[in-house]
């Protein structure tokens, strides 16, 4: 048979097209590993990699440390003493080209306090010197200052460091400009929302306040990225490569590449390319206005020289306003095919380079196009883009090739890391989040590794003195997958002799199709069998490790243990309640501790209440929403405030203590002495923005959260003025007076470890019971359904706005022994019921209020009968119009329980 030419051409397409795509299928999660390498850092900001993979890292506080993947340790190489103002520090780091152990030369930026020879008093300037190691060590002494910035103040600092392929330097500079207003003489500012774009402050003496003066001004490093080529032991330490924007220097800085930047906090080059992408911090203003466009977040890329438009333009070439800053009115927008520079603290060009716009740019609200980036708080940082066929011989780390020419990026607030998909013009084709069941704790610096490794330098979670930053590993395993062993035990506690059943029934085998083998091992080398399931006598006392070894006969292995204690029983703490209800206290609280231990016996019965630990406490908390959960014996608060402020990255930046920058949420709350009378003025200050309270630093506006939200965040906020207070206890058991405790939460808690038995293992044990007021609240209900919260004139939340099938949730409410409830309302129409449904909405009810005929609208307090209900629920306040009213037909103040008589 013959075969022609052009079909093996057409046959050798399609197999090599099957090939490709493959190659490029997007790989399972599950095949990606982080491994935390290095700990104990504090504000880390910068990383390089060594060709021998070598890991420097920086503090900014002026720490260098290296990190060695063959010892798996750390060690400080070097000290430097940099200026802390603010944002300033050590902050740049970047290994020469010519890196090597023969020529060890590094390049930094750090921030230094220097005298200023025309005015005779201290500025801050940026150095970037380049440096040698010395038997492995910083050699000081071998600085060689390549150049130096001058700064006004700490802020809007930039100061990263990168090379391309020729040996050019990238240095990000900062605008260096205080996005804020002018002050009245009390210190309050004045109308903040119309300083929350482009600071363009023209007048006399508020030059500070004009990024017209740096990053619009040719003749200023700031607001810029500079390129520069390092000369060694030269006449001059640079020279200005070819392609800068003002090259010859004419009519601008010959250092200057891309101008037009606010806050070009990390930057980062693609080599292979010769591209340029930087993370631009971006304003605050949450919305668009005749001020200007929102405050955009952009990775910004570069091929070649230019403008990129702040403080005039953002985004897509958005223009911002110049404003009248004693009207605030608008003078004019910009043009951005002339755009102008005519403010008086502009000493360069009056007509700039037309604008770029943006790569990708994204609001605090969530992008119609990538959702995948988020809302709330942002900061965006680049990472590396990834050549999968320059890495493919490389170590099995290696990522594939689904990844080639991606962008890696990450978001310093929001901390996540996604992956930017380009076309072949260099066009966004798709974003998707990276690893996104991966926790990254603010990933500010990210690169490949010579073994084909993406290595992650994670900031840590606080604003400033981050305790819990982390130097991370990614590996991609191509090949086979380990399996995952599990193992259960129906028992892990008990007497001689102890018969126990092991089961591995719940490993599993990632790739599918592999056959297990099972290993179980006593004390890590005796092995007691080698099935799924096994059934182990122990004869002896004492604590017992057993192993599950799992194998996947591809090279794949696993193993998990678990402790067996045999002649020793675990204590039990029971926290036991007179009035029988675990979730509400009345006038007083009738409690008794008591410890139950198999050989140690009892309290009083062998157990001295010396030795259980407890404790009594009345703790404050808003009147907001909160549910107790119980677990395991131990009841857990779970407040939403609290918990709104970690979903939202309210915490990326505040913390509840200690103070960096950012004021703490415990020194807010002091301010305002803890006075909910506060509470609607600062939901409207976190809403549209703020600042001149706490210092200078501006609170971004957050128009993207619901106002619901922002009140619950508030309201935990000022709960925290009152700290908890421990009550006298007057010992295992006695009474507790709660009269006037109100909101008070009242924690009783105890735990004890026994003594062990013929052996050195001792166990614990611990109960905590959380009492809280039998009153709720309109405001404190969980969530609501077909009804509204509103405040009265007064002041007081109700309920109001009900509609037929609303209802109010409460959560994890313990029922034991409540024989009613009362409730405070008020009848709009009549012809409707109200029931107390538990479970669910259409769950059983356990109390019912009909209100047949209004008589008069009058605010009264009804008690209905509770049906005999113990343990705990969610429980649902449910509301029913017989004649399916479309407007509202009762009000709510407040929902009472009362105990059985």
């Amino acid at each position: 048979m013959r075969i022609s030419i052009v079909s093996l051409f057409l046959t050798s397409v399609f197999q090599a097209t099957v090939l490709f795509a493959a190659e490029v299928e997007k790989p399972a999660a599950v095949r990606f590993k982080k491994t935390v390498l290095f700990e104990g850092m504090v504000d880390p900001v910068a990383m390089d990699i060594s060709p021998n993979g070598n890991i420097y890292i920086i503090e900014r506080w002026g720490t260098l440390s290296v990190y060695d993947p063959q010892m798996k340790q750390a060690r400080v190489i070097g000290k430097m003493e940099p200026a802390t103002d603010s944002e300033t520090g050590l902050l740049g780091l970047i290994l020469a080209p010519e890196f090597s152990e023969e020529t060890p030369v590094l390049y930094l930026l750090y921030t230094q306090e220097v005298l200023n020879a025309e005015t005779g008093k201290k500025q801050l300037v940026n150095t970037v010197s380049r440096f040698r190691l010395k038997e492995g060590l910083l050699d000081k002494s071998s600085e060689e200052v390549i150049l130096q910035i001058p700064f006004d103040h700490g802020q809007h600092i930039g100061g990263d460091l990168d090379f391309d392929s020729h040996g050019n330097l990238y240095i990000s500079v900062g605008d260096n400009t205080r996005n804020i207003g002018s002050k009245h003489n009390n210190g309050i500012i004045r109308n903040y929302t119309k300083y929350n774009y482009a600071p363009m402050d023209q007048r006399p003496g508020k030059h500070i306040n004009d990024a017209q003066r740096t990053a619009a001004n040719s003749m200023d490093f700031r607001g810029k990225i500079l390129r520069i080529r390092p000369v060694a032991n030269g006449a001059r330490p640079y020279t200005i490569p070819e392609g800068n924007l003002f090259p010859d220097g004419k009519g601008g800085l010959p250092e200057i590449y891309t101008m037009g930047n606010r806050n070009p906090f990390r930057i980062q080059v693609d080599r292979k390319a010769d591209v340029l992408y930087w993370g631009e911090v971006g304003v605050n203003a949450s919305y668009k206005s005749k001020r200007g466009p929102p405050g955009y977040e952009e990775i910004n890329r570069a091929e070649r020289a230019g403008n990129f438009g702040w403080p005039h333009f953002s985004g897509n070439n958005e223009s911002f306003a110049l404003m009248d800053y004693d009207t605030a009115e608008v003078i004019r927008y910009f043009d951005p095919e002339t755009p102008e520079n005519l403010s008086p603290n502009n000493s360069g060009l009056k007509i700039l380079p037309k604008p770029q716009p943006a790569f990708l740019a994204y609001s605090g609200k969530s992008h119609p196009l990538y959702p995948e980036l988020g809302q709330g708080g942002k900061t965006a940082i680049p990472g590396p883009v990834y050549y999968y066929r320059e890495s493919s011989k490389q170590s099995a780390s290696v990522f594939p090739a689904y990844y080639d020419r991606v962008l890696f990026i990450s978001d310093w607030v929001r901390s996540w890391i996604n992956l930017v998909h380009l076309d072949e013009e260099n066009k966004i084709k798709s974003i998707e989040r990276f690893m996104p069941d991966e926790a990254f704790a603010k990933a500010v610096n990210m690169k490949f590794g010579p073994d084909g490794a993406l290595y992650i330098l994670e900031y840590g979670s606080s604003y400033f003195n981050s305790q819990d930053s982390k130097l991370s590993k990614v590996d991609y395993n191509a090949g086979n997958l380990p399996p995952l062993a599990h193992m259960t035990a129906d028992k892990t506690v008990g007497d001689l002799p102890l018969s126990v059943n092991f089961s591995a029934d719940q490993s599993l085998d990632h790739d599918g199709d592999d056959i297990l083998t099972y290993r179980w091992l006593l004390n890590d080398s005796t092995l007691i069998g080698e099935s799924k399931k096994i059934n182990y006598s122990f004869k002896s006392t004492g604590v017992f490790p057993v192993k599950l070894v799992v194998n996947d006969g591809q090279g794949g292995s696993d193993s998990t243990e678990l402790n067996i204690y045999v002649g020793n029983y675990p204590p039990e703490v029971n926290i036991n309640l007179l009035s029988g209800n675990r979730s509400f206290y009345w006038d007083r609280v009738d409690y008794e501790i008591i410890v139950t231990d198999k050989e140690d016996e009892r309290t009083s019965e062998g157990i001295s209440s010396t030795e259980v630990e407890y404790e009594v406490q009345r703790i404050p908390v808003s009147p907001g929403k909160l549910s107790v959960e119980h677990r395991d014996g131990v009841d857990e608060l779970l407040l939403d405030g609290l918990e709104m402020l970690k979903r939202n990255n309210c915490l990326a930046c505040h913390q509840p203590a200690p103070e960096a920058v950012i004021p703490t949420y415990f020194k807010i709350s002091d301010h305002y002495k803890g006075d909910y009378r506060f509470l609607n003025e600062l939901a409207d200050k976190v809403q549209r923005g703020g600042s001149g309270t706490f210092g200078e630093i501006p609170m971004p506006p957050h128009t993207q959260l619901n106002r619901n939200v922002i009140v619950e965040m508030v309201r935990y906020i000022l709960s925290l003025h009152q700290r908890p207070v421990v009550m006298n206890a007057p010992g295992l058991k006695g009474s507790l007076s709660s009269s006037g405790f109100d909101r008070d939460l009242i924690s009783i808690q105890a735990s004890y470890t026994d003594r062990g038995f013929e052996s050195r293992a001792v166990l614990s044990d611990t109960s905590r019971v959380l009492l809280r007021s039998p009153r709720f609240e309109a405001s404190m209900f969980n969530s609501l359904s077909n009804v509204s919260l509103r405040q009265t004139e007064s002041g007081q939340n109700v309920l109001k706005g009900v509609f037929d099938n609303g209802f109010a949730l409460m959560k994890g409410i313990d029922l034991s022994g409540i024989g009613s409830i009362t409730m405070r309302l008020r009848p709009i129409v009549p012809g409707f019921q109200i029931d107390l449904q538990v479970g669910s909405e259409d769950g059983p009810s356990v109390a019912v209020y009909r209100e047949e005929e209004t008589v008069s609208r009058d605010w009264k307090e009804v008690t209905v009968d509770l049906k005999q209900t113990s343990g705990y629920h969610d429980l649902y306040l449910s509301f029913y119009s017989e004649r399916e009213l479309r407007r509202h037909f009762v009000e709510i103040e407040w929902l009472e329980f009362n105990l059985k008589k």
